[in-house]
Formats: structure tokens, sequence, C-alpha cells
């Protein structure tokens, strides 16, 4: 028997694509979010779970090509879910969903994966975009400037406030270790999103996978 709130059979789109895990607590926004995917091109099934322990047996039972996860769910961090994918398939794509992204630290093993990240204040128009560039992925794109290029355009400043974000500390930590106000914290934040040509909230996982990949000395992935 199916436990109350998760639908375990495959709903299918209207031809062949990613299988597809969408883990979101919500029920109206993963029932308009679910309905967006079965719409989309790029996906040919669509699971749906609401907490930890659910989008853990559904992965155990199949694992998915995509997976859509909430940060925030009932039973703990949807990291969790992630993290569980990872062993049980190597190259995932990973589209993250929260409404805190702006102070989000991401577990550096999941960074090479995510495809996007997307506020849930906008997160029917976001995920639009972030699906429809699927095929080319983060990871696997060879247009667009380089991460790397684009942050020695930043001032000097901006350089620190970066590197802080990918080390995920929040505007106000920020603020005090660099000794200037919340304000000026979040008009460089703005400078930067706008350097990166991106929304604040990929912006967060940007700095963290630059700050990652600067740390491990791999090479610098292209922003589509």
């Amino acid at each position: 028997m199916e436990p109350a709130g998760v639908s375990l059979g495959c709903m299918q789109s209207s031809g062949p694509g990613l299988n597809c895990l969408l883990v979101e607590d919500q029920t109206l926004v993963a029932e308009l979010l679910r309905g967006l995917l079965q719409t989309s091109p790029q996906v040919g099934s669509v699971r749906l779970a609401h907490s930890v322990q659910e989008g853990c047996r559904l992965i155990d039972q199949m694992p998915p090509d995509l997976l859509i996860l909430d940060l925030g769910l009932p039973d703990g961090d949807g990291q969790q879910v992630g993290l569980h994918l990872l062993k049980r398939h190597r190259k995932p794509q990973i589209i993250l969903l929260s409404a805190q992204l702006h102070d989000f630290q991401c577990d550096p093993s999941l960074l090479p994966h995510i495809h996007a990240s997307v506020d849930k204040t906008s997160a029917y128009k976001e995920l639009t975009f972030a699906l429809n560039g699927l095929n080319a992925g983060i990871a696997d794109s060879s247009s667009g400037a380089n991460i790397s290029q684009l942050a020695n355009t930043m001032s000097l400043r901006e350089q620190e406030v970066f590197l802080l974000i990918g080390s995920g500390k929040s505007s106000r930590t920020i603020a005090s270790a660099l000794h200037i106000s919340q304000s000026t914290v979040e008009s460089h934040r703005k400078a930067i999103a706008q350097i990166l040509g991106c929304s604040g909230a990929e912006m967060v996982w940007l700095a963290a996978l630059h700050l990652y990949r600067t740390q491990h000395s791999l090479e610098e992935t292209p922003i589509p």
C-alpha cells in the first residue's frame, strides 16, 4: 500500500525524456511543478515525494536522472535525498528548490551535479528556464563565460564577498567579517549577480561551485 501523500506511479509526459523525481512537501507547489514537468519535452516521467524518507525510498526503487529537490523538508534537510541519490546514480542532474537559497550552504559532493537553483517564490518561471537548459547543463556547456574569468572582473571587495558567499556565510556574517554594513553586503551581492548574469539564488550556488573548484584545483565550468 502506498503511503499517504506520495505517488509511486510514473506520470508520463508526451514523449521520451528524463526520469524525474520531484521532492516537495507543499502540496500546491508540488502539483503546480509536476504539471509543468509533465509538459516539458525534457522530462519523460515524474514521480512525487513529500519527505526525505519518501524521496530516498523512491530512489531505491528507481534512481532518477533528474532530481528536483526542496531543501526544507518536514523530516530533515533535502540534501540528504541528493546524497542518497549519489550512491545510486553516478551522474544525476539536480535542481534545487528553496525559499531561502540566499544563505544556502551546499554539500560539496552535490555541487558538480547541480544544474540550477530555483527560488520557490518564482518557481514556475525559473524552473521553466532550468528545464530548457537541461540539454546543455552547467557542466557540459561549451559556450558562455567562465566563472573565474567573470570573478576576475569584480572589484577586490566583490571578490571577497563572492568567496564568503561560496563558503555559506550569511550577509550578516559577511558584514561582520569585513567590517561593513549589511546593506553594503546586499549591494555587493546584487552587483555580483549582475556581473554573472544570474539571479540571486543562482549566484549563491555558483559562488559555492567556484570556491569548491578553486579549492580542489579543478577546471572551471562555463555558465550557459
